[in-house]
């Protein structure tokens, strides 16, 4: 039996959590890994793929809007799609236990210790500001980025979360609102008084992992803004 956990976004489209235990993603190093997908691509598979709205509300990078998420290419929308598949046929066979996300709290003990990314895929605030509290404070590290950084309803995440921006000018309104930000710049533009540059990434060499950095927790980091190049 697998289990998910029941949400929904701003404007009441639903969700499923998925808390995976495990990655073999060599830039964070080994995570308890949680996904957020729409209900509807669990029930109808990958035949429903192209509407991510539930998941990625207004995020500029969505395969709705300008297909530039980097989940939704080569290998990473393969497994995507693997693992949408995988819950769609446990959900036809009724080997999908759908649980309201309340529930989420008996993940809590299974991830005392270890380091979560929240979001392999989807926006984390989704989870709400209890189960991420709960979450973090057992957690022996995670990462976490929202594109909803601007939403009234969602300003509890900067706590948590990194606001992820484009420019600097999303930069420096994220900030006003409390949120450090993670930025995705042009191998041109110049790195800000305020940021450092991904430890973690190709540009520095891959010094170290998400899973040990930590750099990438909201305002529970009292580091500076974190840049990478676009990949």
């Amino acid at each position: 039996m697998k289990t998910v956990y029941l949400t929904k976004n701003a404007i009441g489209q639903e969700c499923i959590v998925q808390f995976q235990y495990g990655s073999t993603n060599g830039k964070t190093g080994d995570a308890v890994q949680v996904w957020i997908l729409p209900l509807e691509w669990i029930k109808n598979g990958k035949s429903a793929m192209e509407q991510d709205e539930a998941s990625c509300m207004d995020c500029p990078h969505s395969k709705r809007a300008n297909k530039t998420c980097y989940v939704r290419k080569g290998n990473s929308e393969m497994g995507l799609k693997s693992k949408v598949n995988s819950l769609h046929k446990a959900y036809l066979s009724g080997e999908l236990q759908v649980l309201p996300m309340s529930e989420a709290t008996r993940e809590v003990g299974d991830c005392e210790g270890k380091f979560i990314r929240f979001g392999a895929y989807g926006e984390p605030v989704l989870l709400g500001e209890d189960i991420v509290l709960q979450l973090t404070a057992v957690a022996k590290n995670w990462t976490g980025y929202t594109h909803q950084w601007h939403m009234p309803q969602y300003q509890w995440a900067n706590r948590f979360f990194m606001a992820s921006v484009e420019t600097e000018g999303l930069q420096s309104k994220a900030n006003g609102k409390g949120f450090r930000t993670f930025r995705v710049r042009r191998s041109a533009d110049v790195v800000g008084g305020g940021e450092v540059m991904c430890p973690a990434s190709k540009e520095m060499g891959n010094r170290t992992t998400c899973n040990k950095c930590g750099l990438c927790k909201g305002t529970s980091s009292k580091a500076k803004s974190i840049t990478i190049i676009k990949h």
